[in-house]
């Protein structure tokens, strides 16, 4: 059962337990931590990923130190030293070796940790510690692959894990940045990373680019439907990937859906079944590394009282998956209708 409340975007569909969001929306605006990561990049002279520097001012393609940043006006920030005088430290990673730091940061203040990846590590454990003392922290890690970024895993939650896949492909990772920045006041932290055999790192993805992650499609055409029917079997769609750099065996989907007409309540989850009654999830599922797909299974709601708004919760689990983010998202439909009225 899911037994935490979890909050909706109640626009259509999102992951709940973070880690890839990186940079934050257009109205959001730059962080702290934003400005620190990326004016380290661009004394570096790193090329962003596709896409994701338009939001911050720069064109597709150009170094990260040509982009322009306006700092919320609730923060303040202000940078006022050049990349290079930033606070570092440089290590390097081996197939049997372990990193660890220790690190004060004063209110405001960041510090990145450049590590190099050495020859045979194809994945990496990074763990962070934030002191009591130390509630708002930020922490940022840049994957680097030849000059570029490959991904950036954003964490604002105080303690976090999680194993990063450094080769995949034939393309290795040999850098990686961790920016740790205090968004408000300082405190002290410890991080450690380790290498770590390949792992598989199940996710739910968008089934297109600007497509929702968890759809209904009842005419089986591959586009979403924004109409759920009571009383009868909707054709859920969500899609999985491995971006792990292993083979991920005995995947595991739970479906779950609520009334969310007054909001959510932990104890208001149902199991997904179809209009005879059976229960709806996927077992046994077998993704190889880089692989994706598509699963499709029957929902047939019931309304709860007049409601006419459903939530539907897909939570993803697989075996020798050591990581927790992307593996749960939400779905929200409003326009519900009775089929035979239709």
């Amino acid at each position: 059962m899911i037994t935490e409340q979890t909050s909706v975007d109640l626009g259509g569909t999102r992951t709940d337990d973070g880690g890839r969001a990186w940079p934050p929306t257009e109205d959001q605006g730059a962080t702290p931590g934003d400005l620190a990561l990326l004016r380290y990049l661009g004394g570096l002279g790193v090329i962003l990923p596709d896409g994701r520097e338009q939001r911050l001012g720069a064109r597709s393609g150009e170094p990260a130190d040509r982009a322009r940043f306006t700092p919320r006006a609730d923060v303040g920030w202000a940078f006022d030293r050049p990349a290079a005088s930033r606070p570092t430290t440089a290590g390097r990673l081996w197939t049997s070796g372990m990193l660890r730091y220790r690190h004060t940061l004063a209110p405001l203040g960041s510090h990145c940790h450049e590590i190099g990846i050495g020859p045979g590590v194809t994945n990496a454990d990074v763990v962070f510690t934030a002191d009591g003392t130390f509630p708002d922290s930020r922490v940022q890690i840049a994957l680097l692959e030849r000059n570029r970024v490959r991904e950036i895993l954003d964490w604002d939650r105080g303690d976090e894990s999680r194993r990063l896949t450094l080769r995949h492909g034939g393309v290795a990772v040999d850098r990686l940045l961790v920016m740790v920045t205090a968004v408000a006041v300082g405190g002290g932290y410890q991080l450690q990373v380790k290498a770590a055999p390949p792992t598989p790192d199940v996710i739910v993805m968008p089934q297109s680019p600007t497509g929702p992650d968890l759809r209904v499609e009842n005419d089986r055409d591959g586009t979403p439907e924004g109409r759920v029917y009571l009383y009868y079997d909707n054709t859920l769609a969500i899609r999985l990937g491995n971006l792990g750099n292993a083979p991920a065996p005995h995947v595991f989907v739970e479906l779950w859906f609520q009334d969310a007409s007054v909001g959510l309540s932990p104890s208001g989850w149902l199991p997904v079944r179809s209009q005879s009654g059976v229960l709806q999830h996927l077992a046994g599922l077998t993704l190889e590394a880089g692989a994706s797909q598509v699963y499709r299974v029957s929902w047939c709601p019931t309304p709860s009282g007049g409601s006419r708004h459903f939530v539907v919760c897909a939570v993803v689990r697989s075996l020798g998956d050591h990581n927790t983010d992307h593996k749960r998202v939400h779905a929200f439909f409003q326009d519900v209708q009775v089929r035979s009225l239709v």
